[in-house]
């Protein structure tokens, strides 16, 4: 069986960016969804209030209760597969679907739910877009 070259903080640190990465593509779609301006491509900055003038950590606020439950695991499973720099070992499949596991059952908790989201603000704040 093939090792993973990368050792088990890097490991939860990708697929957490996997799903953050995820996260902030639902979240702004959502955005540009509800954004009058973007609604009806406004030439005026001044409609576009929600994309423009809204912070992302504002959209995360805003949206991530709803980005939670529409989330495609499949879609965060094969980013995070792409970014591992190794080959996915036992030891890589049984944090993703820990990690996974947490997702599908604990969207309710507060206390995950904040760090979560500052996971996705951090992220955002760090150019992923």
């Amino acid at each position: 069986m093939a090792q993973s070259t990368l050792n088990e903080t890097d490991i939860i640190n990708s697929i957490h960016n996997a799903f953050a990465n995820e996260l902030q593509h639902l979240i702004y779609k959502y955005v540009k969804e509800d954004c009058a301006g973007c609604r009806v491509d406004h030439p005026s900055q001044i409609k576009h209030t929600l994309c423009l003038y809204a912070t992302e950590d504002d959209w995360v606020d805003l949206y991530m209760q709803q980005a939670l439950k529409e989330i495609d695991f499949n879609q965060v499973y094969n980013t995070w597969r792409q970014s591992l720099s190794g080959p996915c070992d036992e030891n890589a499949r049984r944090l993703w679907n820990t990690i996974k596991d947490e997702f599908e059952q604990r969207t309710s908790d507060e206390h995950w739910l904040s760090g979560w989201e500052a996971h996705v603000k951090q992220y955002w704040k760090h150019g992923h877009h």
